[in-house]
């Protein structure tokens, strides 16, 4: 089996800002993730493991660890990431979203 080649991935600014006040090996492991997301999609059995689910119409949530989650959309080409932050968070997140 092989997969195919991954899909570009975009950033928010205020996701990157958010990003860069990570320490290093935090910011490692969700670039890793974005990547394994990227790579993944479109193989839903691939992608299980990454915690996947529709939010809204073409807005989707992938778990980064327990607490932890990134919200993405699927666009031509790419997938973009809007926001990441806890339950709580992406609850507000998505109210203003929409």
């Amino acid at each position: 089996m092989t997969l195919r080649q991954s899909l570009a991935i975009e950033i928010d600014p205020d996701l990157l800002a958010q990003f860069r006040k990570l320490p290093k090996p935090i910011r490692r492991r969700v670039g890793a993730h974005m990547e394994n997301v990227c790579l993944q999609w479109g193989n839903p059995h691939l992608h299980s493991g990454l915690g996947i689910r529709r939010l809204a119409p073409n807005l989707f949530e992938s778990r980064v660890g327990l607490q932890e989650r990134l919200i993405f959309q699927n666009l031509e080409g790419g997938l973009y990431f809007h926001f990441m932050g806890n339950h709580d968070e992406v609850q507000k997140f998505l109210r203003s979203y929409t």
